[in-house]
C-alpha cells in the first residue's frame, strides 16, 4: 500500500518524492510505499539522515471492532470511513500462570 512518507524526526517536514525535496506541513504529503522509500534512504543515507518512514494510514485507524477474537480485528480510517482488517496475534504469558 502507498500510505508511507518520510519524515525529518525533529522538524517534522516530510520529503516530497515527486519534487525531491523536504517540505512543511502545507505541502500535501506524497505517499509510497515502504520499499520504495527504504531503497530511496539505502541510496542517500547523508541526504536522509534523522528521519524515519512513517505509515500514515495507522496514525488515522481507529479500532471498530474485536473481529472473530483470534485472527483479526476490524479497525476504521477516521478520513476515509474505510474499515480495515488487521491481523492480531496472542501470545500466552506462560511464565505468569496462575489458578483461576
Amino acid at each position: 500500500m502507498e500510505n508511507y512518507t518520510i519524515v525529518v524526526k525533529n522538524t517534522g517536514k516530510h520529503y516530497d518524492t515527486n519534487e525531491e525535496s523536504f517540505l512543511g506541513d502545507k505541502w500535501e504529503k506524497t505517499k509510497d510505499t515502504k520499499e520504495y522509500l527504504e531503497q530511496l534512504i539505502k541510496n542517500n543515507p547523508n541526504k536522509f539522515e534523522g528521519c524515519e518512514i512513517q505509515n500514515e494510514l495507522c496514525d488515522r485507524l481507529e479500532f471498530a471492532d474485536p473481529g472473530d477474537g483470534w485472527s483479526y480485528e476490524v479497525w476504521v480510517d477516521t478520513i476515509t470511513n474505510k474499515n480495515y482488517k488487521v491481523p492480531i496475534e496472542i501470545v500466552r504469558d506462560w511464565s505468569n500462570i496462575e489458578l483461576s
